[in-house]
């Protein structure tokens, strides 16, 4: 049960003394849109468009409760967290820093979250759709959108999974930690790819899936009519899809990819990897990736470097 050190009712301004490590804790029931704004003090100043909220505070964490419709503006530093339910939009923008937030994000929200960095231990958003315009690095989470999902960068240390109900996915880059491993068998590579960090992305939309360059693990399973893995390297992937699937492999790369159109491989001249097509020419190489594929056509084609691919 939470214990109430402090009440406020009816204030359309709050201002709490604690700042690095603060949490704001949402409970917006309403018509209530939030922008969260960085700030270089060490305190947090939370203004509403009117006097439908109230407001609490136990500890360090500050909770915002909304009693009708109306807006929330809130001033932060950058470690800070914040977690909650918000039926309106959630904005995360400048004001006199570089917007980020080092801290935990636990955030369920009806209508789109638009943020710019997030580095945080544990990162799960549920909304409408996201848009994390530079990067998200984090220890794990869970990014799940009825629309689209957007990142510019990705970087995890343990595993992380995106899912979309009818939206567009494009990541522009993914990171991930990856250890040594020797070539591996067709009924071994899913099993691998879950017992590293990896991103896992489930797409039940048609839409278009682009992601850029990639390292480390990677399972999608999804229904898109074109998905798009610029390039990876340094890394397992395991992907089934219904549609038509590019992939570009550079180096120290093996996988299983399954399309019911077309597959096409884009490989860096001279990778060391082993293409294995419907079956045929199935044998381990020593000192080389195996690429196992699953469609009725396949396509390969050869680059001189790596802006080819």
């Amino acid at each position: 049960m939470r214990r109430i050190l402090r009440q406020l009712y009816n204030f359309a301004t709050y201002e709490s003394s604690y700042g690095q490590a603060g949490k704001l804790t949402f409970d917006l029931k309403h018509k209530n849109n939030v922008v969260l704004n960085t700030i270089w003090e060490d305190k947090t100043v939370v203004q509403t468009t009117n006097n439908n909220f109230n407001f609490y505070e136990d500890g360090r964490d500050c909770v915002i409760q909304s009693t009708g419709d109306g807006d929330v503006i809130a001033q932060i530093p950058e470690y800070y967290s914040f977690t909650g339910n918000v039926e309106g939009n959630l904005k995360h923008s400048y004001l006199q820093v570089d917007p980020k937030i080092y801290g935990e994000v636990n955030i369920d929200v009806k209508g789109a979250v638009d943020v710019n960095k997030i580095k945080s231990d544990n990162t799960n958003i549920k909304a409408f759709s996201i848009n994390i315009q530079k990067y998200l690095e984090t220890q794990s989470g869970s990014l799940i959108a009825q629309s689209d999902i957007e990142i510019k960068k990705l970087a995890i240390v343990k595993d992380i999974k995106l899912q979309t109900t009818d939206g567009k996915v494009n990541i522009g880059s993914f990171y991930s930690q990856l250890q040594d491993i020797q070539p591996i068998k067709q009924d071994e590579i899913q099993s691998q790819v879950l017992k590293l960090p990896h991103l896992k992305l489930i797409s039940h939309s048609s839409k278009v899936i682009k992601i850029g360059y990639c390292q480390g693990g990677v399972d999608i399973k999804s229904k898109s009519r074109s998905l798009k893995l610029k390039m990876i390297s340094n890394g397992i992937f395991h992907i089934e899809n219904i549609g038509t699937v590019e992939i570009g492999i550079s180096e120290k790369a093996q996988g299983y990819v399954k399309s019911d159109e077309k597959v096409i491989v884009n490989i860096l001249q001279d990778s060391p990897v082993n293409i294995i097509y419907n079956g045929l020419n199935e044998q381990l190489l020593k000192d080389l990736g195996n690429i196992y594929i699953d469609s009725p056509e396949l396509e390969i084609n050869y680059a001189d470097n790596v802006f080819g691919l």
